[in-house]
């Protein structure tokens, strides 16, 4: 069943399909990205996949936990290594942003 929850999630399916249907494209991948924590993104996305013909295949969940583990692997330049941990300092370093607001 479609619910407000998969709303962004549908938008960006169909504008992916769109792209292909319109042949601009012969494929496209969708997914969700988020925090290994967020078990109601994690939910949502799983079960959005579910929702989709072939969805293990088009639509991936990916954690920033995971992303950042893979790229960090890569023979990646140190500006785009830079930009993996400003990505982990951003979303996972959530204990450098606890004590700039700690009173």
């Amino acid at each position: 069943m479609i619910t407000a929850k998969f709303n962004q999630l549908f938008r960006n399916q169909l504008i992916a399909e769109a792209l292909v249907q319109d042949g601009g494209k012969q494929f496209v991948y969708t997914g969700l990205f988020c925090h290994k924590e967020d078990k109601s993104a994690l939910r949502t996305g799983a079960e959005f996949q579910g929702m989709l013909k072939n969805g293990d295949k088009k639509f991936k969940v990916i954690t920033y936990q995971d992303f950042i583990e893979k790229m960090q692997q890569l023979d990646i330049s140190w500006e785009l290594r830079e930009l993996s941990m400003m990505l982990w300092a951003r979303y996972c370093g959530t204990q450098l942003s606890a004590q700039a607001f700690k009173k």
